[in-house]
């Protein structure tokens, strides 16, 4: 089994977290080295200001929920290059909004024919990737991805209540972000767990760590990747072992991890998949080493995959999350495993079970 993630808010406003990524703006970086205070620069700049100013209404890039990326500038490029790169920002910036806007006129004027979408089918573009932007999410530590994470929302919705939600070990990042907010003094109206804690976590964490060598960073990789690759192929174990253990890096084994899976999978985007490799091994590094700093002062509901696996059945009924919560947590049990159980039935018992949370907070009268 591999520890799958997922976080979302639950709001009617669009969630930021399960639509483009960070929002994006045609940024000139604030800070710049000193030979890039050219004349050139300076003109740009001041094109971008009046650019801005004069901008229509409805700009999806601001002030808005809608999410159109563009390309800034990438953490560690050269001085030297910054103004190559900041020309294709403000280049790619206004195409982008070009873009969207031309897409939605499109939409419009075929809705009767299904939208652009009907008409290119899986060929469709629904997409543009922020692929350099200097803002993605960082995944060295559970605390400063929620962090990421409270930020974005915040853009959109400034203040709470909040009602979040996470899977497997997004779990550990939707609990940590709930922690953020509370001591942004922003209230938490929900807080759901899909089968996943900081325990839950460490338990399967822990018990591949015990077969690792102490310090040993090709085998935790590998390890990692295996668990991965698995996800989507039918190789074994010891198969795979051999082939990315004597890899010189990670980059190398999530290449080969990506070659294997497009060969059975070859409608998946490579580069899509090499992305998402690479953020399994680091999101499992982070959890591994998460452990709350204070408790969480909010009821929490978890809701329990039926089917048990080797690693919680030590953690109890709650999966410990009473040690790190000082509210009530309710637990509730859905038929299937870890995987299944958001599927079918399970899936339909979730949708009842936060349906009826959410009425049941509607008609509770308010103190006071």
């Amino acid at each position: 089994m591999a520890l799958l993630s997922f976080v979302c808010i639950l709001q009617g406003t669009p969630d930021p977290l399960s639509e483009h990524g960070g929002q994006s703006s045609p940024a000139v970086p604030e800070t710049v080295g000193p030979k890039t205070g050219s004349l050139e620069r300076q003109k740009r700049e001041g094109s971008v200001d009046r650019f801005r100013n004069s901008m229509h209404k409805y700009d999806p890039r601001w002030d808005s929920p809608t999410w159109i990326d563009s390309i800034g500038v990438p953490r560690g490029v050269p001085d030297e290059y910054k103004d190559a790169v900041e020309g294709l920002a403000e280049q790619l910036g206004p195409t982008s909004l070009m873009g969207i806007q031309n897409r939605m006129a499109l939409d419009m004027l075929l809705a009767e024919k299904g939208g652009v979408c009907a008409m290119f089918g899986d060929m469709c573009c629904t997409f543009i990737p922020n692929n350099t932007a200097p803002d993605a999410a960082p995944l060295d530590s559970i605390e400063s991805l929620a962090a990421y994470y409270v930020s974005c929302i915040r853009q959109v919705q400034p203040d709470g209540p909040y009602r979040v939600a996470g899977y497997s070990s997004g779990a550990c990042v939707a609990f940590e972000m709930c922690s953020q907010l509370q001591t942004q003094n922003q209230p938490v109206e929900f807080l759901f767990l899909f089968d996943g804690s900081h325990s839950y976590v460490a338990a399967y964490t822990q018990s591949y760590r015990a077969k690792l060598t102490p310090g040993n960073e090709s085998e935790a990789e590998t390890e990692a990747l295996c668990a991965f690759i698995q996800q989507f192929t039918g190789i074994e174990y010891n198969k795979l072992l051999e082939t990315l253990l004597p890899l010189s890096d990670l980059n190398a084994r999530v290449s080969v991890a990506v070659d294997l899976i497009t060969s059975a999978h070859k409608d998946i985007d490579r580069d899509s998949l090499h992305f998402a490799a690479s953020a399994f091994y680091y999101k499992l590094k982070a959890a591994d080493a998460y452990v709350p700093t204070a408790k969480y002062h909010g009821s929490v509901k978890l809701l329990r995959a039926e089917t048990s696996s080797e690693y919680e059945q030590n953690l109890g009924a709650d999966y410990k999350l009473s040690e790190v919560c000082d509210g009530e947590v309710s637990v509730h049990v859905i038929k299937g495993d870890h995987h299944t159980f958001l599927e079918g039935a399970g899936a339909e018992s979730i949708k009842n079970i936060i349906h009826n949370s959410l009425a049941e907070r509607a008609v509770k009268p308010r103190e006071g």
